[in-house]
Parts: structure tokens; sequence; C-alpha cells
């Protein structure tokens, strides 16, 4: 069954000298879904942030958006550490991807990455699937916080769908010459970590 959706949001004064929520999206197709949540979590008050980036259609990464960050922070229980929260994660991934995949009416997928910040025990916590990163700045220089996995530039994604019987390549463009970024095929993705994409089978690594 569906998750409910989480309750508005707030901001809460106590949290200000350590965290900031802030927002803005640009999506040229309506496909890319950005939100955030606050929740104690443990008695300690964890704040969700989530990008999804949808690509063959915005149905998974509309899903995600109503529905992942409060299945996420329900799974989480009382735990509010590092260790339980990727655990949360993982699970919730793993359910969601099922969950888009058992749609009918489409093969939309989205990469999805949560960043989740616990000021008491001054721990980011992040969970990712695909090429949607997050980055910590710190004095003007950015620290990734979640690991790339576009069959470009990831030799170990690479290795893994090649393993399972992906075929690696390139499209082809009116010519019918080799260009873009390396795809696995079926499907013709460029990541095969991602929420959805029933299309791709079982490639794709939520």
């Amino acid at each position: 069954p569906a998750a409910a959706p989480a309750a508005a949001p707030h901001f809460d004064e106590e949290m200000l000298p350590y965290v900031e929520v802030g927002m803005a999206n640009a999506s040229l197709k309506g496909e890319d879904k950005c939100c955030w949540a606050e929740a104690t979590i443990g008695g300690e008050k964890v704040v969700f942030v989530m990008v999804a980036d949808g690509h063959g259609g915005k149905e998974a990464s509309a899903w995600l958006h109503e529905h992942l960050l409060a299945a996420f922070i329900a799974r989480a229980g009382d735990d509010p550490s590092g260790a339980a929260l990727r655990a949360a994660g993982r699970s919730v991934f793993i359910e969601a991807h099922a969950t888009i995949c058992a749609m009918k009416n489409h093969t939309a997928g989205s990469t999805l990455t949560v960043v989740a910040v616990n000021s008491a025990r001054a721990e980011i916590t992040t969970v990712n699937v695909g090429d949607s990163g997050a980055l910590m700045i710190e004095n003007s220089k950015a620290v990734p916080l979640s690991e790339d996995h576009r069959l470009e530039d990831n030799e170990r994604e690479r290795e893994r769908v090649t393993n399972l019987g992906g075929k690696l390549a390139r499209a082809a463009n009116s010519q019918g010459q080799p260009c873009g970024p390396i795809r696995v095929w079926p499907g013709g993705v460029v990541q095969a970590r991602a929420l959805g994409d029933r299309d791709v089978g079982d490639l794709i690594d939520a």
C-alpha cells in the first residue's frame, strides 16, 4: 500500500544555527522533483532532503515526491543513527522500486538521492542511486556526499551490468554513428541504478 504523505514540514527555530533549508527547482520536462521534511526520530531532530531526477516520463519521480520521505521516516522508527538511516533508506528504495515497476501504464524511472542531517550527532547520511548528486559546500569547496553511478564514469557499474548480461553501447545518431554517453541495453539508460525503468529488467539495481 502507498505510504501516507509526509506532514507539511515546518522550520524549527532551535535548528537555525545548525541547518538551513532552502529550495530551488528548475525542471525542463516536469520530470524532476525535490522536497524536504523534518522529523523527530528517537528524540533527535533530523532534516531530510530529497532529489528525484526522472527520465522516460514523470510518473516515477512524481510518486517518489509524494511518498518516499514519509516512508523513509516511518521505516527509521526510533533509531536516528547513521547506520539505521542507511538501512532504512536501502529498504525503502527497494520497496519503492518494486511499487513503481508494478505500475503498468508507464516504464518511467528516476534517480534518487536522499540526505539526512542530524545536528544532535553532527551526522550526515546519504543514500542514492543514479547520478543526482549531493554536495557539501565547506569553505567554498564542494565535497561529494553521493556516488555517481553513470556507466560512462563508473567502472564498477559497467562490470556489474555486463556480468548480468547487459550490453554496453552508445546510441546512434542520424548517420548511424555512435554518439553520447555509454548506455546499457535493453532500455538504453545511462545509469543502471535507479527506481523504476521496468523495461530495463533485472539490470536495474535499486
